[in-house]
């Protein structure tokens, strides 16, 4: 009997004790820092993030986890507003030139970087100097084109930085000139491509101005600590012009790719907001937590690009009989189950004066779609024989995960096709997508302002969002014209007829439109 009843004690103690371990790892990485005893009590926020941010240069960043990061810690000329318009940010107002080619920033008095200096008119010279060099090598800079010069200079083709039409009136008077009137200019400067950034920290640290130690920012915050792998730590920036209205005083982002993992944050408490929420959770969310649960309609796409230079991808027929075979309403109903729509054109439904073009194919029966599919991979050279082997890339995630075994599923049943899927951290996901080491990879898109041509330029030959090397000269013309046509009913008709080129040649495979879905503690 006693040796019995120590066998029990030892079973409850190790028990116990592999309870406290797990408990341990559980919340090794969310230790909330004790707060200040000082009589005023700091307000913070623990902010889930969806990947580990690569970069907080706002020139550089790719990414929506580095942007939420890089957005409490700059601002540029203008805003985003609640509706997504453009509203003042360090700039007071501006004046737009009647014909619509010059635009002149005044800019606030009180602009301060976090080291209390005045934020200036040199200092956006300085920073669209920096973000079209060449050299930099930034994210987006696509968005600065329409500044006079700026497309030359980037490309290499105009070496003298100088004549990027830029300038600095006075210290809080900054001019910018374009190639021609653009009527989405505003809404590109939210962009954090054409926010300002610190010369003196940059030119003195070089590649690690970002570091805590060194860097200098404009926004509510400045950096208090980057602890890779862990979190990123913010406080409120003083010298921000809007500092009184800067109710929370320090924010952490913890970087959890894991859906599951970052829903059981937020229910315990260690987490205040999360925005990667688990599909197959979502309909339960709206009923048990209806009041801390958001899902919010946005412009943007889920889709799967081809490597277009690479073989088979260069085919249109295969391109063609590996969209037409993916059933979208199950993959938006039944995988996704909830805030998804299923998409068969590239831009997002509700854009502003603009039609969405959808594939001739969607409403055709499924069935046929599956037979013509197996006819085009037949004269592809792939069957039965010889089936046809792709690699499908993906970023980690439950959800993206779930995606591509639904679509592999589809493609081995219905054409026989050997799919391996390659799943990897987003940094390294995006690098392969950039550097177009894939063959089928997954992306999305989305913007706040709902212009088509932001979602449509990316299939010049030459846009850095342009992972799959589509090209097609008649898109390219097209491009070229609708960034600078101003007469609304012509630019309408440019855009729909280059959707249209890009749906025939298959360039893409739109999945799917979603909300942002949103988990805020109350």
């Amino acid at each position: 009997m006693k040796k019995i009843f120590f066998h029990k004690k030892m079973f409850f103690l190790l028990a116990a004790v592999f309870f406290i371990v797990s408990i341990f790892f559980y919340n090794a990485n969310f230790d909330k820092p004790k707060k200040n005893t000082n009589e005023k009590k700091e307000t913070v926020f623990y902010r889930g993030n969806a990947a580990e941010p690569g970069t907080l240069d706002p020139h550089l960043a790719s990414g929506s986890w580095e942007h939420d990061i890089i957005l409490d810690m700059f601002e540029g000329l203008v805003i985003p507003g609640h509706d997504g318009q453009a509203v003042p940010g360090i700039a007071k107002d501006w004046k737009v030139s009647d014909e619509g080619k010059i635009y002149t920033f005044t800019l606030k008095e009180n602009a301060r970087w976090s080291n209390g200096k005045a934020v200036t008119a040199d200092d956006f010279v300085y920073s669209f100097r920096r973000a079209l060099d060449p050299k930099t090598s930034s994210y987006f800079v696509s968005v600065l084109y329409p500044i006079l010069n700026a497309k030359e200079i980037h490309s290499g083709q105009e070496n003298d930085i100088t004549k990027l039409g830029v300038r600095a009136i006075d210290s809080r008077t900054l001019e910018i000139k374009l190639e021609n009137p653009v009527p989405y200019f505003i809404e590109d400067l939210n962009q954090p491509v054409a926010y300002a950034v610190p010369k003196e920290a940059i030119e003195k640290f070089g590649r690690n101005w970002t570091k805590s130690e060194n860097i200098i920012t404009n926004g509510a915050y400045k950096l208090v600590a980057w602890r890779s792998q862990e979190n990123v730590e913010l406080r409120k920036n003083p010298y921000y012009w809007d500092e009184k209205n800067v109710n929370i005083d320090r924010v952490f982002f913890y970087p959890v790719e894991d859906q599951e993992a970052s829903l059981r944050h937020f229910r315990s408490g260690d987490l205040d907001f999360i925005n990667n929420v688990p599909i197959d959770k979502l309909e339960w969310l709206q009923q048990a937590m209806p009041e801390e649960f958001f899902l919010v309609p946005t412009y943007s796409n889920y889709f799967y690009t081809y490597n277009t230079k690479k073989e088979p991808y260069n085919d249109v027929r295969v391109r063609k009989a590996l969209s037409i075979v993916i059933e979208r309403e199950m993959i938006a109903q039944q995988v996704m189950k909830y805030g998804y729509y299923p998409l068969y054109a590239y831009c997002s439904p509700g854009m502003m004066n603009y039609t969405m073009q959808e594939a001739s194919f969607c409403y055709l029966p499924q069935d046929v779609l599956d037979n013509e599919a197996r006819e085009l991979l037949l004269e592809a050279g792939y069957g039965k024989q010889n089936p046809l082997h792709v690699k499908l890339s993906y970023n980690s995630s439950e959800n993206h995960e779930k995606i591509a075994v639904s679509i592999a599923q589809m493609w081995q049943e219905k054409l026989g096709i050997v799919t391996e899927l390659v799943n990897s951290e987003a940094i390294i996901h995006y690098n392969n997508l950039e550097s177009h080491n894939f063959d089928i990879g997954r992306a999305a898109f989305g913007v706040k302002f709902g212009d088509a041509y932001k979602f449509l330029k990316y299939f010049h030959t030459n846009s850095e969002n342009n992972f799959g090397q589509y090209s097609n000269p008649k898109v390219d013309q097209l491009i070229a014209e609708a960034r600078f046509a101003t007469d609304l009913e012509k630019r309408r008709n440019i855009l729909e007829e280059i959707e249209r080129i890009v749906m025939d040649d298959f360039a893409v495979i739109p999945l799917f439109n979603f909300s942002d879905r949103y988990m805020v503690s109350k």
